[in-house]
This record gives structure tokens, sequence and C-alpha cells, in this order.
């Protein structure tokens, strides 16, 4: 096969082909252990990294644009070429059931049991995403909702004025995009844009409405989730009205710490780097006046700011000025 590489006969090979295409010329690259070594690739084709283990190692469950795994020629210490093809089999299931828990934990799935929700794991694909790419555009077509399995996401657009205005920051186990599943021809309304180095796991329309077809009572935690996108975009038009910069930037402190706080000796901790730009989006404010509410809060002792992250030292008194 075209581009094989001797790694030694001691290396167990993989022939690794791009698009999954058998036959064509490939790169071939050792495993390590029990454990497989590939670069993944975006959906235009480039390379975003080198990962380690057994997610997507089959053809049929890798993002668009990645690479197919086949064994070819297994060599090993007391383990047989059969022996080693069965384990590089078993790795897409224990990756399904990995990406079934973590549906379980999101608040859309989790009156769910995980063995009602086994028959989801072929649908749901792992993506990556560098820091500062975006899993989608405000206009493109939306099919799949996202579930955040590891970095942060950022929900925005982009103003006439070139302002933009922040909906959330997304972490572990939030589920976005869920709106345009709803609709055949749905557009996005925002951009989601990876903060950091993010993995997503992404459910199409298809099996998503299938599922919901076979358990209506998903349709419950789908209301409570749409009513409470409402009840926020009511929020932000009365707080943008009626409420002072210093009284919005509190309100979004004190949320953010209950949503994503995590507890310290001194405080509530916000498990989120929050730029100045950032919250300035959340709260519908220029970074000038965000930054002066900010420091007004700290030389006061309600919050302390280290490294870009935000901790709550005294909420009730944040909460006297909201």
């Amino acid at each position: 096969m075209g581009g094989r590489t001797d790694h030694g006969d001691r290396d167990r090979r993989i022939a690794v082909v791009r698009g999954g295409a058998r036959g064509g010329a490939g790169r071939c690259l050792p495993v390590c252990g029990d454990r497989i070594r590939w670069v993944w690739h975006d959906e235009h084709g480039g390379p975003q990294r080198d990962q380690q283990g057994g997610d997507d190692s089959e053809q049929n469950d890798l993002p668009h644009g990645g690479w197919g795994v086949h064994a070819r020629h297994v060599t090993a210490d007391g383990r047989s070429s059969r022996d080693q093809a069965a384990l590089l089999h078993a790795q897409p299931y224990h990756a399904a059931m990995d990406r079934v828990a973590l549906l379980a934990r999101t608040a859309l799935f989790k009156a769910f049991p995980p063995d009602e929700l086994e028959g989801l794991g072929p649908a749901l694909k792992l993506r990556t995403f560098r820091k500062g790419s975006y899993v989608f555009h405000e206009g493109d077509p939306g099919s799949s909702l996202f579930i955040v399995q590891s970095g942060q996401v950022k929900i925005s657009r982009m103003g006439r004025g070139g302002d933009e205005v922040v909906f959330a920051i997304l972490l572990p186990d939030d589920v976005f995009g869920e709106l345009a599943l709803f609709e055949p021809a749905a557009i996005r309304t925002a951009d989601a844009e990876a903060v950091e180095a993010t993995e997503c796991v992404a459910l199409g329309r298809e099996p998503f409405l299938a599922f919901l077809e076979a358990h209506p009572r998903l349709i419950r935690p789908l209301v409570h989730a749409l009513s409470g996108y409402l009840r926020q975009v009511d929020e932000a038009f009365a707080d943008a009205a009626f409420v002072d910069i210093p009284a919005r930037v509190a309100r979004k402190l004190l949320e953010l710490a209950e949503t994503h706080g995590e507890k310290t000796p001194v405080g509530r901790r916000i498990g989120m780097r929050l730029s100045q730009r950032t919250l300035a989006g959340m709260v519908a404010a220029s970074r000038e006046n965000v930054n002066r509410a900010l420091r007004r809060f700290e030389i006061r002792g309600d919050i302390l700011q280290e490294a870009g992250f935000i901790t709550v030292l005294r909420s009730g008194e944040l909460r006297k000025r909201s």
C-alpha cells in the first residue's frame, strides 16, 4: 500500500486512508499499547490536532474530511491479529457509550435513563474545533444540535455597527443549536465560536426527531428550554431599557456564579474566563462602562479579578446593587 512506513516489527500497525477510501494511498501510524493515534481533520480538510483514544476509529463514525482507520497488519507480543482487530472494532462501541453518558447529563435528556438513550449512540458524532474557530455562523443552514464535551463555546451576534451581543458562554454538558431541528430549512440565528480548544458531540435532525416521536415525554424539557430562552430575551430587553449598567453587570455576575460557579474558600469563582469585551456583549454595554463597574465592585470588595477569572466574594452586596 502506498505511503506505508516501517515502524519496526514490534509495533502494531494500522493503515490510515483519507476519507475512508479503501485501497488508496495512506499513511501508517503505530499503535501504542491499546490506544490508537491518528490525525483529526476539520470540515475544511485542515489538520486540527493529533488525538489519542478510541473515539471515532471507524470510517463511518468520523466527521466529513476525517481519517478512516482500517487494520491491515497487526503484530504484537502475545496478541494475535484477530485479537487486535476485535479490540479495534470494540472501541467505537465504547466511544458511543461515552457520548450517550454525556447526552444523559444534559438538561434536555437527563429525564431519560441511559439505556433508553443507547439507540442514539451511533448518531452521536464527535467534532473538534480550534480556539477561535466556529461551530457555525449566523445564516448557516442548521440540521444538528451540539453538546459541549470539553472547552467553551460563545453564542453571539454582530450588530450593524460592529458591536457584539453575547447570548451565552457554554461549558461542558451545555446544549446548543437544538432549535434548528424543528424546521426543515432552518437557518442559524447566531454565531457559535470556540473560545478555546473545544470538543462537541453533534446529533442530527433525523435521529433526534425519530427519538422524539418514540419518546413524547421529551416534549416537556423541550418546552421548558424554549420558555427559558424566551424569558432570557424578555429580561435582556427589560434590563437594557430600565436597568443601569452597574446593576446589569452585577446581575450577570450573580447569574454566572450560580450557573457556572465553583465554590472556593473566599466565594464562588465563575468557571470561565470572562474578557471585558465578552461581558460587555452579555449586558449590552460598552467595554469601558463594564470596566468601570468591575473596578468599582472590586474596590468595594464584592469581587476578585485574577488571571481572567472573576470570583464573587459578597453575593449579598452584589444582589443589593442589582
